[in-house]
């Protein structure tokens, strides 16, 4: 008996959690701001501080790219609320990455599960397209030549890391995969809006490749738009990749 109670309990602690739930939102509240690097946060951009998601469990090198302006908003930042149960549904839609110059355009897109990726190659030389997530390779394309093309479905929910395997290192890009429509990537200037949310208490979840993962309280207003800035400190990074930033919800 022991033994069976112990069984249940441990199945009850590893459960997923629950799918999220589309409705609709009345009177809905928006989540907007600027991600900033501190000014107590010396960066050193060839050493990392902090348990990289994407490379967790793999042997893989990332080139990492840090982007600040001169008011210290960072770039390319994922930006999503964690944990949000339901709320306006997540559209699948068309999503493009190029081979182009020899980098991956555009570095950091956040899509909705079930959205189709275009894979392009438009320079007159050989990439192939490496997608991985924690310990999984999801898929790994040859682009031959110029005007290659591929498509791949995005069933799998959060972090994928992509690369180029065929002398080109440097070339990295970054998808997160989410069931919902509430998040989105930090423009030039680290500015983000985040809209349509259902009122209440939330997390916000940051990442970025280099400095890696904050997480604030938040709250969606009635009708309201809430200001926020997510800064990085010394301090306040997370000291482990969150679930919800390895596997998605």
């Amino acid at each position: 008996m022991r033994r069976l109670v112990a069984t249940l309990a441990l199945l009850l602690l590893v459960r997923p959690a629950a799918a999220y739930q589309n409705e609709t939102v009345v009177d809905p509240g928006a989540i907007e701001g600027r991600v900033v690097l501190g000014g107590d946060l010396e960066v050193d951009r060839q050493q990392m501080s902090y348990p990289s998601p994407e490379l967790f469990g793999h042997p893989r090198a990332i080139e990492r790219d840090l982007r600040v302006d001169s008011q210290g908003g960072v770039a390319n930042v994922i930006v999503t609320v964690s944990d949000v149960a339901r709320g306006l549904p997540g559209t699948p839609r068309e999503l493009e990455l190029l081979n182009e110059g020899g980098e991956f355009i555009p570095r950091v897109q956040v899509a909705t599960q079930k959205s189709q990726l275009t894979l392009r190659n438009r320079d007159e030389v050989m990439h192939n397209v490496h997608g991985f997530q924690h310990r999984r390779n999801l898929f790994n394309f040859a682009l031959p030549s110029v005007d290659s093309v591929v498509r791949q479905g995005l069933r799998r929910t959060g972090l994928i890391a992509l690369r180029c395997d065929i002398d080109h290192p440097w070339m990295t890009a970054f998808i997160f995969v989410v069931s919902h429509p509430y998040a989105t990537v930090s423009d030039a200037a680290g500015h983000f809006r985040i809209a349509g949310l259902p009122p209440g208490r939330y997390t916000l979840d940051v990442w970025h490749e280099h400095l890696g993962e904050l997480q604030l309280p938040v709250v969606a207003a009635h009708g309201a738009t809430t200001r926020v800035e997510p800064t990085y400190h010394p301090d306040n990074r997370l000291k482990a990749p969150s679930d919800w930033l390895l596997y998605g919800r």
